[in-house]
């Protein structure tokens, strides 16, 4: 979590926002969305140097995490992972390629590999054979152990299936008979489910699902296809779970089906991602103790359900964002006791993250509008709209979405064939007024929005570098204060009146540059304005006498500002005004006398010292952004 630091009686929240969207601050405080704590991962060099694909995951009653990938089986202690090598003598592949690691219910490790089943022995801390009799328990590929209901396990290989009790040696193994059509539909086993009653649910590839009542010999047999409509990748199932509801998910190489125990199979439902994605691979299903579902899978990444909504959401690789999921092959998933979330994928190896951190949720407009291939993850600013909506800028147009939903609502880009679109695509500013107005400010002047008709009426300043509008801000009496390249505007949107303030060299009150960056009104009617990367440091308008004041960085004097180049202002509930430049933060200080000084906080205080946005929120904490 970003660092708590006190100022003068000021909390302040510092850190790298790792969210796509730069501008979110104000929007946080005044939209009401329920937040969503979303993962963030850190990649396991220890594993994940060496490009092992991570296939099985679990957390034994000492809790030691098992790892199985495709050079072998790891554990980890907390602190350290090791490798189980192959041994002399002993037929055991350690060094291959692991399906599944199993605990039973007496706490015995198993795992399946691709050269059959093996147990772990503490005593010696090496892997053997278990056997029954004088005969060794198969030696094929093994895929999957679960528990039966009497201390049993059930195997699934690409042999059949095999029902096998550890005590007393008992070994049972059910293969395909073309004489028998209750006979199990085919001897590959891809994954097992075991429901309530003892009955076992197996993915027989490529024969759909079969049943096996508890105590039964015969076999069931469900497709998820229909004869109508033949699906062999539907019907290729790769993983299965029951929930605490007593649903059946069930993944296969063409996407996610849900049924619900106790229905007529007809009722199974094929879910979507949050894409609209229904056809991918699904690679494990698991639930956890808060009975959440997971799902690992090739394409899609990892997926969440989520139960209020009964929507998939989707947490898959950024290239923005470091702390996304380095691949969108998710192989298995797991959490362990201290609510740490595993995932293992094919090169990108093992990732961790601790669900107990509650994040910012991570918007990526690029998702929302997947028909848009020119959209931009890139947000400049934020309205907040009634509803539980947001409004959004980018260099691609204005999008209001809607946050829980996880939806664009309307979309607005220019189009010079179309009467009253907006005027420039590229957007910079947005501000909505008191009474609903909303204003965005682009590279092609400022634009209304009419609610009504969704049409724009535009303001144009006479020249292009006024008509590129960075930033818009409230005023007295309904004025907007323009923040453009051309200079500093006052527009007044009831008469259209406009005044200008520009630099003139022959006048040392005037704005100390023209490009302008941003501007703000303070609570007694001074307007700050600066210029960010063009410099000139911070101006501030006394309306009353139309005269400028400067304030510039003075290496000789502490209490100058800290940099020229101004890239925020805000002001807090206390009237307290903050300055973000590119060297640090500033707090101005009103003299008796009326001069101005800085007090400044820098690099000792923040990840970077250039300070990019500052927004307070109602508990009077300031967030402040670095790049």
């Amino acid at each position: 979590m970003p660092p708590t630091r006190n100022f003068d009686g000021y909390r302040l929240k510092a850190g790298r926002f790792i969210a796509v969207i730069a501008a979110l601050f104000a929007a946080i405080f005044t939209a009401q969305a329920a937040t969503i704590s979303t993962p963030l991962f850190e990649k396991l060099s220890s594993i994940s140097d060496v490009n092992l694909s991570v296939n099985s995951i679990i957390q034994d009653r000492q809790g030691f995490i098992w790892i199985g990938t495709a050079a072998g089986i790891f554990r980890h202690d907390g602190y350290d992972f090791i490798q189980y090598q192959n041994m002399p003598d002993n037929p055991v592949n350690l060094n291959g390629l692991v399906y599944n690691v199993h605990e039973d219910k007496q706490g015995r490790i198993w795992i399946c590999t691709n050269n059959g089943f093996a147990q772990f022995d503490p005593k010696t801390n090496t892997f053997f054979r278990p056997v029954s009799g004088n005969k060794t328990i198969f030696s094929k590929v093994a895929r999957q152990a679960i528990d039966d209901e009497q201390g049993g396990l059930w195997l699934a290989s690409d042999g059949g299936l095999t029902h096998f009790n550890p005590d007393s040696g008992f070994i049972e193994t059910f293969k395909h008979d073309p004489l028998r059509a209750d006979s199990i539909a085919t001897d590959n086993i891809k994954a097992l489910a075991l429901d309530d009653k003892g009955g076992l649910w197996i993915a027989t590839w490529p024969g759909g699902l079969d049943y096996l009542a508890s105590g039964a010999a015969a076999f069931v047999h469900f497709r998820l296809d229909s004869a109508a409509l033949p699906d062999p990748l539907l019907n290729n199932v790769r993983a299965l779970q029951f929930d605490h509801q007593h649903r059946l998910w069930i993944g296969s190489e063409a996407g996610l089906v849900l049924w619900q125990e106790g229905t007529d199979w007809s009722q199974r439902k094929h879910l979507a991602t949050p894409s609209g994605a229904d056809r991918f691979r699904v690679n494990q299903i698991y639930q956890d103790k808060k009975s959440a579902i997971w799902i690992a899978s090739t394409g899609q990444g990892l997926l969440r359900w989520d139960e209020d909504k009964s929507q998939l959401i989707s947490y898959r690789h950024r290239a923005e964002n470091p702390y996304s999921l380095p691949g969108n092959a998710a192989f298995t998933v797991f959490v362990d006791r201290s609510d740490t979330l595993w995932v293992g994928g094919g090169s990108a190896g093992l990732v961790r993250a601790n669900l107990g951190i509650q994040g910012v949720e991570q918007i990526f407009p690029r998702d929302l509008a997947m028909s848009t291939a020119e959209q931009s993850n890139q947000i400049l600013s934020i309205a907040s709209e009634a509803d539980n909506q947001l409004w959004l800028v980018s260099g691609s147009g204005l999008m209001l979405i809607d946050i829980a939903a996880h939806k664009v609502v309307r979309r607005f880009v220019a189009d010079a064939r179309q009467p009253g679109s907006l005027s420039s695509s590229t957007v910079y500013s947005l501000y909505k007024a008191s009474g609903g107005t909303l204003w965005i400010g682009t590279a092609a002047g400022l634009n209304r929005l009419d609610r009504g008709s969704g049409h724009f009426s535009v303001v144009h300043f006479d020249n292009p570098a006024s008509d590129f509008v960075s930033h818009i801000a409230p005023g007295r009496e309904g004025m907007l204060w323009l923040a453009t390249g051309g200079g500093l505007i006052r527009y007044d949107p009831g008469s259209g009146a406009i005044k200008r303030f520009s630099h003139d060299p022959a006048d040392t009150h005037s704005r100390s540059i023209n490009s302008t960056y941003v501007s703000l009104e303070d609570r007694k009617g001074r307007v700050w304005a600066a210029g960010s990367t063009n410099g000139g440091g911070l101006d501030v308008l006394d309306q009353a006498t139309g005269k400028f004041s400067h304030y510039l960085h003075d290496p000789e004097n502490k209490n100058s500002l800290r940099d020229d180049h101004v890239n925020c202002l805000f002001e807090d509930k206390q009237g307290v005004l903050w300055v973000g430049t590119d060297k640090g933060l500033n707090r101005a200080v009103f003299k008796p006398d009326g001069r101005v000084e800085f007090l400044s906080f820098s690099k000792s205080n923040f990840v970077n010292d250039r300070i990019s946005d500052i927004e307070g929120d109602n508990a009077g904490q300031l967030w402040i952004r670095t790049p």
